[in-house]
């Protein structure tokens, strides 16, 4: 059933959402990596099951396997900002940080996820925390750019 939550948040099938919580699955259940379902919404822009897992009373500070939380998972995928605003609007840790050091705005920034980096700059996100290997957000946004041209 865990499995068929995680295909359901990632899918921003409701109906089976609803489903598999009425059936007894934990909504903080987590797949081998430790994600909730919140962090497969998150990172696959689902906001609608974004919004229905925060108001159930999902974590929104929970840790994966890698430390990373739900604002992260946005931070990497969310290009409308929709379910990074979301999660702010919720109380997620904005420079909180995973195993590696990274904030989700570096995370944001690794990804070039411009949206992202607005919203998470507004709302007070450190641009000069360095990660693990000593790099700032501004840092990875510029090795990424290097890449792609």
């Amino acid at each position: 059933m865990v499995g068929r939550l995680m295909a359901a948040a990632e899918a921003g099938d409701l109906e089976q959402i609803l489903e598999c919580l009425a059936a007894g699955v934990p909504i903080e259940a987590t797949d081998s990596r430790r994600n909730t379902a919140l962090h497969v919404a998150a990172g696959n822009g689902r906001w609608e099951v974004l919004e229905y897992l925060v108001c159930a009373g999902a974590n929104v500070n929970a840790r994966n396997r890698y430390g990373a939380t739900p604002l992260h998972s946005a931070a990497y995928s969310d290009t409308s900002g929709t379910c990074t605003a979301a999660l702010l609007n919720a109380g997620a840790r904005i420079n909180v940080v995973d195993a590696d050091g990274w904030t989700p705005l570096h995370a944001a920034a690794a990804f070039t996820n411009s949206t992202s980096m607005q919203l998470l700059q507004s709302a007070g996100a450190d641009p000069e925390a360095r990660n693990s290997y000593g790099f700032k957000p501004l840092d990875l946004a510029f090795f990424r750019r290097l890449l792609e041209n």
